[in-house]
């Protein structure tokens, strides 16, 4: 009896050890866990694809639009995931694609438009995403007075920054897309350095310069 007491002391306590210490491990990973999970996506599955050509792109350069009207039915509307365009912001650095969506797809290679908001020249808000670790890293840059170009695959347009914010995550009122009048919001997350989703967004406010106006009306 005393050496089978022996045997099973000797198979049991790495055992418990074993659960103790993965069990500690876990408590000390949980909080973090969000963070860990976009640092290894960041480093192996989100990265700028800048080789292929994005599905359904049908943008090269803008036309020389840059005022007037255009008529809707003129335009080559993009579809959900296509590359349409780029967005430029040369105080804070930035030069990115601009995808109709902004999903994750179309966020490892750009900025993309928020699903429900709408598109340059239509008259109403147009929310543009981008993650805080690639394209809109130095979004915190622009200043009161910055000039944003949009240029499209139907013209050029500028936008001329009001104001910047940081805004809670799930306040939905940093921003209103039953707007009628043309305003331009680029956002991404808060803290600029830190990973993941966050409890924060930052958002630049800008007001429409210059553009074609999209006719909606035949």
């Amino acid at each position: 009896m005393h050496h089978r007491s022996h045997t099973r002391d000797f198979i049991l306590i790495p055992v418990v050890y074993f659960l103790l210490g993965y069990f500690v491990l876990f408590l000390l990973v949980f909080p973090f866990r969000h963070s860990i999970s976009s640092a290894v996506n960041l480093l192996f599955f989100n990265k700028p694809n800048m080789t292929e050509e994005p599905v359904g792109n049908i943008f090269s350069t803008a036309p020389e639009i840059s005022s007037g009207t255009i008529n809707l039915s003129s335009i080559k509307f993009p579809t959900y995931g296509a590359r349409f365009g780029k967005v430029k912001l040369p105080s804070a650095g930035i030069d990115a694609d601009l995808y109709f969506g902004d999903g994750t797809d179309q966020l490892k290679n750009g900025v993309g438009v928020y699903n429900g908001s709408s598109i340059p020249g239509y008259g109403q808000t147009i929310l543009i995403a981008g993650h805080n670790h690639t394209f809109f890293h130095t979004l915190g840059k622009a200043k009161q007075g910055d000039k944003i170009q949009i240029d499209t695959n139907y013209g050029k347009y500028i936008y001329q920054v009001k104001k910047t914010q940081i805004r809670n995550a799930s306040d939905t009122s940093a921003y209103d897309l039953r707007s009628k009048k043309e305003n331009l919001i680029l956002y991404t997350c808060y803290p600029f350095n830190e990973l993941g989703l966050t409890a924060q967004r930052y958002y630049v406010y800008a007001d429409m310069v210059s553009g074609p106006k999209i006719d909606k009306q035949e």
